[in-house]
């Protein structure tokens, strides 16, 4: 009688698919048609089923409830270790050791080190909980726990990191790969009964945070991480429908479905190269899923079978005898399984960074997304020799590039034509004669054929540096040796160029549309003379830095050039600022009438006030709702935002931050005239009412959009260091790009990122300053002043006790907002953030700052402290700096 195979895994090291029974057997299969190779009783029948399998260099390790067996490929026992204390063995990891340590676990109060070249156990280490599975993920071991917990273990000292309820009762499967660990289980629902989890939960191994589940509505029983795709996973259910998504956006799947008659799957496994999925079933069927023409199974033997050990497929290559079929069938098989990965994206290997991305909104638009030259040009489209020229080797040599880039400029025109001579329409030939060339060019590759694809695909075809010279109505490019040669006679007037860009075509699957992809040496555009190239990838949000090889590595089946840009070598390194110099500011200095702002202390800038590089400016803008988010409900019920909401500036106010009698008063305080309607005014946030923006009933003085944008453009431009709370956003919105070395945040000042949370302008007010701000409603200048406040206490803490007591100061509030929920208090049983119910007087602080501090009457807002300051007579190291 057949039977069940109790776990299946794909051989890391050799072409072998792995199965062990409930029996203590374990069996190897090999080939498409899965034929079997090595039969071995690993375990004493009584000890039960085979666990797990794991492989390393010497064979195949085993594990049963009470032994630990290593066996060669071929089935000879290599140890076989027993020991009174296994008494229910379930799972085992490798270790920080690799391969030559493995630890072992199960339901049971003991884990237990094993060494692997030996043999032997060497300790004996308690367990915080019962174990039924281990997988290593990142640098930590995965270990599922018979309630429904996942536990993460340190692989050095075997102790647990973090714990978390993962499923409310039982984990069924999971799988960790690189960063991330994905689980699938149980949970009671209807009538106490124990169902599958409609979600595949992800967690970040870097940050041991939960990342959005993957929704599976008919339940997730199986998961497995694709070995090749570190953000890609496959889930199953058990009636065989296969989900492939990726972890990064996991609403959008692609789904199979595998075909079974009167059974269910029992186990998923997914071999090391992503190319084939092995599947076992109820019915004691071992499957290898890749043709839906072909799919194979097989049966798992009762005993021993003695076989000769076949040739593996990759020495039937080598041999080159009957393999072509065997060779066929493989890849018919593995080429319909990475048909179904991803749209088809495997097939052409497509490496992720290449692929095509997607942004999801939120109810915050792109907010909450994490996103890692104009000029003279020469547009021209390439022109390739005839199809028989380039075929045939013996008639013409490999063209090239600059070649084929002459022959494209030069080309003949025909046209027909009326000949006064003859008195008819003849046939023309038209030429172009070249006179200049501009300093940059831009170049379709207009690739239309076979023959200039394999063009493309030969290594180094695409020369880094051309040399051009005109001459007489005459087109003549160089390249290499040629251009070298012309540098050096220095006979003519060349003008040498060097490729800055490539925009190239990807066409990632069969079932994706092809997107382009830029790739852009940015070394030319810096101020430096920088002899290393520096190519950067761009594919739509994604930017990362690649090498200059990749970059210019094209593949005919998925990537192919569009556009080339090259650029003159006397362009590089040359930026011309000097339009900076002759800026109009007189807008800055403008006055609107004596209404045009409601803040006492507002004074325009004075004439003998000049904005100029590193001059601070405090900033704040508030804004209203020109649109409302759009949101579409799933079949599965996932909310998505279709559209997100729009956002428009209502007001702006930029204060003077330098030292002097003027610091922190506002000198731009402008409210802009919004003629589109208004859909919501978000008077909470913005402190905008109704009627504020209309220039019919508005009580303020309002001005237009360009206007406020230009004074902001104008700041931006003379250099000003501009200051605030959350300014990206401002930013984003305004449509203002700001570089990062003229922006102070102070939410980034005032932040540790393993804290994983951002303070808010109002709790950082209250804990630090003793302000209490945005009592009612938002008011720009007060939010600019205090964020203005903010970096000046930073600044005098900075000078006085150095960046050391800066990060002990806010590790001190980051531990006072714990105890407080990062909220402010209410005062004398009001809401949150009513008045203060104490005085406040001035205290000279260390850098001797006024800082505001309490009275000793009064009822305090924040017991036991009066505003951060370092204690007099404690110097850094001191275990808190808070008093």
């Amino acid at each position: 009688m057949p039977t069940p195979a109790t776990t299946v895994a794909f051989d890391t090291h050799q072409d072998l698919l792995w199965a062990g029974n409930d029996y203590g057997r374990v069996c190897s299969f090999f080939g498409p048609e899965l034929q079997r190779y090595t039969s071995y009783r690993a375990h004493p029948s009584p000890e039960g089923p085979v666990k797990q399998l794991l492989f390393c260099d010497k064979g195949v390790l085993s594990i049963s409830v009470r032994s630990v067996h290593l066996a060669s490929r071929r089935g000879l026992t290599q140890w076989h270790l027993t020991n009174d204390a296994f008494k229910d063995l379930r799972c085992m990891s490798f270790t920080s050791k690799g391969v030559h340590e493995v630890l072992v676990a199960g339901c049971q109060d003991t884990m237990f080190r094993i060494d692997v070249e030996k043999g032997t156990l060497t300790e004996t280490l308690p367990a915080e909980n019962s174990y039924t599975m281990m997988k290593k993920g990142g640098q930590y071991i995965c270990a599922a726990t018979t309630t429904g917990m996942v536990q993460i273990i340190d692989p050095l000292t075997f102790k647990v990191v973090k714990s978390w309820q993962a499923h409310k009762e039982w984990i069924n499967d999971m799988d960790a790969k690189s960063d991330f660990l994905v689980t699938c289980g149980y949970s009671r629902r209807q009538l106490n009964n124990l169902i599958l989890d409609p979600f595949a939960y992800v967690y970040d191994l870097k940050t041991l945070l939960p990342l959005p589940p993957i929704p599976f509505h008919v339940g997730a029983a199986f998961v497995r991480m694709h070995p090749r795709m570190s953000t890609t996973s496959i889930v199953s259910s058990q009636s065989g429908q296969l989900q492939v998504v990726d972890l990064m956006n996991p609403n959008t799947a692609n789904v199979r479905q595998v075909n079974l008659y009167d059974t269910y799957l029992t186990c998923l496994e997914m071999a090391p190269s992503g190319e084939a999925l092995a599947l076992t079933d109820a019915m004691s069927s071992v499957r290898i899923w890749g043709s839906p023409t072909k799919v194979q199974s097989t049966r798992l033997p009762e005993k021993d079978n003695p076989l000769k050990a076949p040739k593996f497929l990759s020495e039937k290559a080598r041999d080159g005898n009957g393999s072509n079929q065997a060779e066929r069938r493989m890849s018919e098989t593995l080429e319909a399984l990475t048909d179904m990965m991803l749209d088809g994206a495997t097939k052409k290997d497509v490496p992720v960074m290449y692929r095509n991305v997607e942004i999801k909104y939120s109810r915050f638009g792109v907010d909450d997304f994490d996103f890692k030259r104009p000029g003279a040009s020469l547009v021209h489209e390439l022109v390739y020799p005839p199809k028989n020229t380039m075929k045939n080797p013996m008639r013409a040599s490999r063209p090239t590039f600059s070649q084929i880039l002459k022959a494209s400029v030069e080309r003949q025109d025909q046209n027909r034509g009326w000949c006064d001579r003859c008195k008819r329409y003849q046939q023309l030939a038209a030429r172009k004669t070249i006179q200049n060339v501009p300093p940059i060019l831009m170049i379709n590759a207009a690739i239309h054929s076979h023959e200039a694809k394999q063009l493309w695909a030969t290594p180094n075809w695409l020369p880094e540096k051309i040399g051009i010279i005109v001459n007489q109505g005459q087109f003549f490019c160089y390249e290499g040796q040629d251009l070298e040669h012309h540098l050096r006679r220095n006979f003519y007037d060349i003008q040498v160029y060097e490729l800055v860009g490539v925009v190239a075509d990807i066409n990632s699957g069969e079932n994706q549309k092809s997107h382009l992809v830029s790739m852009i040496n940015v070394a030319p555009s810096s101020r430096t003379d920088e002899t290393e190239t520096k190519w950067h990838l761009f594919n739509d949000f994604l930017v990362r830095p690649v090498t200059k090889e990749e970059a210019l590595r094209f593949e005919p089946n998925w990537k192919l050039p569009s556009v080339l840009t090259y650029e003159s070598v006397k362009a590089s390194h040359h930026i011309d600022d000097s339009w900076k110099e002759n800026l109009d500011t007189s807008l800055l200095y403008r006055t609107w009438g004596p209404n045009e702002s409601d803040n006492l202390e507002y004074k325009p800038l004075h004439p003998n006030e000049h904005p100029g590089p590193g001059w601070p400016v405090a900033i704040d803008a508030e804004f209203v709702s020109l649109q409302r988010e759009e949101i579409e409900i799933s079949a599965s019920g996932q909310r998505e935002t279709i559209r997100p909401s729009r956002l428009g500036l209502a007001r702006v106010s930029v204060l003077r931050g330098g030292d002097g009698e003027d610091e922190g008063k506002p000198f731009i305080d402008d409210y802009i005239a919004i003629t589109e309607p208004i859909v919501d005014y978000l008077t909470l946030f913005s402190g905008i009412s109704p009627g504020d923006l209309d220039r019919a009933t508005s009580k303020h003085a309002l001005v237009g959009l360009k206007v406020a944008y230009k004074k902001l453009w104008l700041l931006l431009n003379l250099g000003c260091l501009f200051i605030g709370h959350g300014l990206p956003k401002d930013f984003r919105t305004i449509n203002i790009h700001v570089p990062k070395a003229q922006v102070v945040d102070t939410v980034d000042l005032y932040y540790i990122p393993a804290r994983q949370r951002k303070l808010s302008l109002r709790f950082l007010a209250w804990i630090v300053l003793e302000e209490d701000i945005q009592q009612d409603t938002h008011d720009s200048v007060e939010d600019a002043r205090t964020a203005l406040k903010l970096w000046q206490h930073w600044r005098a803490v900075e000078d006085g006790e150095g960046k050391a007591v800066c990060d002990e100061m806010v590790k001190d509030i980051y531990k006072r907002g714990w105890e407080v929920g990062f909220k402010v208090p209410r005062v004398g049983g009001g809401g949150t953030g009513g008045a203060r119910g104490d005085a406040m007087t001035p205290e000279p602080s260390v850098a001797g700052a006024s800082t505001p501090t309490r009275a000793a009457a009064g009822t305090p807002v924040r017991p036991g402290t009066g505003g951060w300051r370092p204690p007099p007579g404690v110097s850094f190291g001191s275990p808190s700096p808070m008093k």
